[in-house]
């Protein structure tokens, strides 16, 4: 399981192909057995191997926390060939992403401004 470069999303990679499709319960697939996904996470199969699961508001899960792949992964997941069993749990371990996105700070407002006006950033 792996963060994207913004840190808004896991992903969790299975080792081939799977049936898993489409958009399924969180709490169906997997858990968190450190911090938490938030309020109201979504989890969607993105690929045939790839389960993404896009954090809520409030998600205090870490690189190093252990995620649980429950038995089924949501449904009846396993190899796409449909060859094999049904996939069983799994417990993995959140990483950092290969590269991180840095933030970007974008100012808006007027291009200029009027005689004796002043321009400043509110404080908070």
């Amino acid at each position: 399981a792996r963060f994207d470069g913004v840190g808004s999303l896991l992903r969790v990679v299975t080792d081939q192909d799977t049936n898993g499709q489409g958009s399924i319960a969180c709490t169906a697939a997997i858990v968190s057995l450190g911090g938490t996904f938030g309020t109201g996470p979504s989890c969607t199969w993105s690929s045939a191997n790839t389960l993404a699961i896009a954090f809520g508001s409030g998600a205090t899960i870490v690189p190093g926390d252990v995620v649980r792949l429950k038995a089924g992964a949501g449904g009846s997941v396993r190899s796409a060939n449909a060859v094999s069993a049904t996939m069983v749990q799994q417990d993995v371990t959140v990483a950092l992403p290969p590269a991180m996105t840095p933030p970007a700070i974008l100012l808006a407002g007027p291009s200029d401004i009027g005689g004796g006006e002043t321009a400043g950033t509110p404080t908070p």
